[in-house]
């Protein structure tokens, strides 16, 4: 019985779906489409509106055009917003020619309008012109009965023309245009135009130099979109530009990264491509160009899946790409002005980098015609600056001079204007006006420093300054020639450590603290991903399972690695305390010298393309030296320092370093005890322990060495005072092996001698030496004592670790990262590991290390290792060190430790890798 009724059912069901007539189908699959549509699925919109138009032409004489044409438009955005532009041309042709044949004026202008629009994203400005000046023609002819329609529609009509002659450089015309929409759709009550009005006239403001009109129309806009229950993506997108001009880069990157993310829902291939570009360039100025190439292959990537056919995208992405020629012909012959200057720019950048200064001198010129036709003030100036750099470099001063004065007058934004007061210091210097250039660095500094100021990220900091310790340089060249000591010590400080001292002067922020539930889940998912990436990797590299993959493993970790690293800048970007961050000025010097003991003298070092400055600083006064040594002759220094200091040939090496280092003021240094020493580039990585007079005495025979990043940073660390409950905590790896490291087994001999000096100490080695328990259980502790191995990490400098015992919860990887997010109170902290005082060095003149991340988390002074250390002898120096320290303290202990080690071990290799950092107390 159940049989037959199913197949009626089955054949009822048939009947009816398949017997539909084409009325009914036209109107289903027009309802399909645009429900797609409206979900941004453009590809099944179009299927079923290819559907309703075959079932339209069988209806015969009860077709209905209007509906065709309506559904052709429709067709024709969704390949639009998908880069198809052919296809959407093909369909809006396909509209215009059925409204034609009904005659319908309204549908016909805006079939020309969508048609000038779709030749704008092309980049065929004049085609989009002359299909806008149809419909404009059509809508000022039109019957006055259908005046409020029709206005409506010259007002669009006149809001595209605007964006075509903005893109074209034309902004009085584009504004006018612009006023003109803006006026008809507020008459009209058109909230929607009004927004669209709004935006495309703070677009046309910023660009010609007006930035607080530009903000105030694209506030504006911003609150109808939001009222409207609008993508605000554009919005924040102009005013993300509007806020890079104004060197506020954070709060740039924060509107970009939002916009990027809502132009994603939105499925618009140009769009997106647009967005990601956009945001490249904006990491580009910040200075994270590896940032920046991945917004860059991420847009191109867009471009190759979808196969549009966008010469205005494809030049844009060329010219990040960086095919100039193609970028520039293809913008120079559309008559983009703005494009083609830039692209000009930079093909005179490369002709510079390659010394064809003639060359560079004709691009830059082309730049500063194509900014003029813009009447785009700042790029003019931006050409201007080049070609007075080029000038420069060929000796032509009064060219130079010339180009210089017309950019200082055209200079809108900081970030030229720096650049212009740069090379005009240089400009003065080839003409031997010292005061006139240090006047001009001088200014060029503030405004970097204002700039800087702006940045709380201390990544963000770092990558900033990177390139802009050339003008520091050339400024405390000048100042050091005049015999300033105390100006140009000021502006060494200035440029160095600085993030570190900003992290420093504002205590601890928990990034974790005020965050979305969202953000902090995402980081502790990731986090334990790489946990457990990590111990499944330790067990293949110790074969203890079978079947893994060791070097698809090292990438997965690489590449988890990277997406934290990127959520945890992203956390500190939308994080409110650190978008309140106070940035450390430099201490005024007489504070900076009440802050040294009357036996101590700092030796500050400053690494110079042809020489060497040296502060000697005392309680008292500043001196201040020069010696003739480039920054190569410096570099082989320490290279084969390093290279020698296991053998005797060392001494030769150690003699010509303490020649350059240490002799210009030999005889200074007699009425001290103690040298503290800041170094600079790779000087950081020079055992000056080891640096030997003519008559054969190390360094260390007669001072106690102690090390700081800047003389600003050892005063704030000398006031760190923690407060510890308890004495002594240690770690020991002892006999384990771990991740294919081998044991170390004098380090268990080591902690247990030292464990006796202390009435309480605290111990663990081993397997009992984990991660876990060090970071719950060192916090109340004076001495914390880790005898492991230390790994420097020279691609993810922020991933270098500490070796210690893995349990459930963690690898054992103890990295710079997780001690950044330490809270310790340690007078001091000592690394007996190996390669500990090592980090990433960057001319911003940053060390991204274990012994900084220590001074963050807590420690007075951390004692570290600049090579790989020998276990036995190491386990003698230590047990040497704490003995002293019940009487000396940690500067003078660890100097004692090295002489009595050296009697035992002579080589340095054995006794002089331990340095210490920080206060030295």
């Amino acid at each position: 019985m159940k049989r037959p009724g199913y197949l009626l059912l089955s054949v009822t069901l048939i009947f009816n779906f398949g017997c539909k007539t084409p009325s009914i189908l036209v109107t289903e699959e027009q309802q399909m489409g645009d429900y797609y549509n409206n979900l941004h699925e453009y590809d099944q919109a179009i299927v079923h509106y290819k559907k309703m138009l075959a079932a339209s032409l069988k209806l015969g004489v009860y077709r209905n055009l209007d509906m065709e044409a309506d559904v052709c438009r429709k067709m024709a955005n969704a390949h639009n917003v998908q880069g198809r532009y052919d296809k959407a041309l093909e369909y809006i042709h396909l509209a215009l020619e059925k409204d034609s044949i009904q005659g319908n004026t309204l549908e016909i202008i805006e079939d020309y309008r969508e048609a000038g629009k779709i030749h704008l994203y092309m980049g065929d400005y004049t085609a989009g012109m002359e299909y806008l000046k149809k419909a404009l023609s059509l809508n000022e002819g039109m019957d006055q009965s259908l005046k409020g329609i029709n206005r409506l529609s010259i007002a669009d009509t006149y809001l595209t023309l605007s964006r075509i002659h903005t893109v074209l450089g034309d902004f009085s015309q584009g504004e006018l245009y612009g006023l003109n929409a803006l006026s008809i759709f507020k008459n009209q009550d058109h909230r929607e135009g009004e927004m669209e009005s709004l935006l495309q006239l703070g677009k046309i403001s910023h660009q010609a130099g007006s930035p607080t009109t530009g903000e105030t129309f694209l506030q504006s806009s911003l609150k109808l979109a939001n009222q409207l229950n609008k993508s605000t993506y554009r919005q924040k997108e102009a005013l993300a530009l509007l806020r890079v001009n104004q060197a506020k880069y954070e709060e740039a990157l924060r509107l970009k990264l939002e916009a990027t993310e809502e132009t994603k829902q939105t499925r618009n291939i140009p769009q997106i491509t647009w967005a990601l570009m956009l945001t490249g360039d904006l990491y580009q100025t910040i200075g994270d160009q590896q940032k920046a190439m991945e917004y860059y292959q991420e847009a191109i990537g867009y471009l190759d899946s979808t196969q549009i056919i966008a010469p205005s995208l494809d030049a844009s992405a060329n010219l990040r790409a960086g095919d100039l020629d193609q970028a520039y012909s293809y913008f120079s012959t559309a008559g983009s002005e703005v494009a083609a200057g830039i692209a000009s720019l930079r093909l005179g950048e490369v002709a510079m980098e390659w010394n064809l200064w003639q060359e560079a001198i004709s691009h830059f010129q082309t730049s500063k015609h194509h900014f003029a036709e813009a009447s785009l003030s700042d790029g003019e100036a931006r050409s201007d600056i080049m070609l007075a750099s080029s000038y420069l470099n060929m000796n032509l001063l009064s060219e130079a001079r010339q180009s210089l004065d017309r950019a200082n007058t055209q200079a809108e934004y900081d970030e030229t204007k720096w650049r212009m007061l740069y090379i005009r210091g240089k400009l003065y210097e080839k003409l031997s006006q010292p005061d006139s250039a240090i006047a001009a660095y001088s200014s060029a500094v503030k405004i970097i420093e204002r700039i800087r100021g702006n940045l709380t990220v201390e990544e963000y900091k770092s990558l900033y300054m990177e390139d802009k310790i050339e003008v520091y340089d050339r400024l405390i060249q000048l100042l050091m020639d005049q015999g300033r000591s105390d100006e140009s010590f000021y502006f060494s400080e200035k440029a160095r450590a600085r993030t570190f001292l900003d992290m420093l002067g504002n205590g601890r922020i928990h990034i974790r603290k005020d965050e979305s539930a969202e953000l902090v889940e995402m980081e502790q998912k990731l986090s334990q991903e790489i946990q457990s990436l990590s111990r499944l990797l330790q067990k293949g590299e110790l074969n203890l399972t079978r079947g893994i993959d060791v070097q698809r493993i090292e990438k997965e970790i690489y590449e988890k690695r990277e997406e934290y690293s990127d959520l945890l800048t992203q956390i500190k970007l939308y994080n409110p305390q650190y978008n309140s961050i106070m940035n450390m000025e430099v201490a005024d010097i007489q504070d900076l010298l009440l802050k040294i003991d009357q036996k101590t003298a700092f030796l500050v070092y400053w690494v110079s393309q042809e020489n060497l400055f040296i502060w000697m600083i005392t309680s008292r006064e500043i001196q201040s030296k020069s010696v003739k040594v480039s920054e190569e002759e410096i570099i082989d220094l320490v290279t084969n320092g390093r290279k020698t200091v296991g053998s005797r040939k060392h001494e030769e090496i150690y003699n010509l370093g303490y020649r350059l280092l240490i002799e210009p003021f030999e005889k200074e240094l007699d009425a001290y005890e103690t040298i503290g020493i800041i170094p600079h580039l790779s000087l950081h990585f020079l055992p000056f322990q080891c640096l030997i007079n003519e008559s054969g005495s190390y360094l260390i025979d007669s001072y106690n060495l102690f090390y700081a990043p800047s003389l600003n940073s050892f005063a704030l660390s000398a006031d760190a005072k923690g407060s510890p409950d308890k004495q002594f905590f240690a770690l020991a790896l002892g006999n384990m092996e771990f991740s294919g490291l081998t044991g170390l087994p004098g380090t268990s001999r080591e902690i247990s001698h030292i464990s006796t000096i202390f009435a309480e100490p605290t111990v663990a080695f081993e397997e009992s030496s984990t991660e876990s328990y060090f970071k719950s259980s060192a916090t109340p502790y004076q001495y914390v004592h880790l005898a492991t191995h230390g790994i420097l990490d020279q691609i993810q400098p922020m991933y270098s670790y500490l070796v210690l015992a893995p349990s459930e919860q963690e690898d054992g990887l103890l990295t710079v990262n997780e001690i950044f997010g330490l809270e310790l109170n340690a007078q001091l902290v000592v690394l007996s590991a190996c390669e500990t005082g090592l980090g990433s060095l960057n001319r911003g003149d940053e060390i991204i290390g274990l012994s900084r991340a220590f001074l963050y988390a807590g420690a007075e002074s951390v004692v570290v290792s600049l090579w790989s250390v020998a276990d036995e002898p190491t386990a003698y120096l230590m047990m040497q060190f704490y003995t002293h320290l019940t009487d000396y303290d940690p500067v003078e202990s660890l100097r004692f430790a090295q002489i009595a080690t050296r009697q035992k071990y002579e080589i340095p290799f054995y006794w002089a890798p331990f340095q210490i950092i920080g206060s030295g107390l």
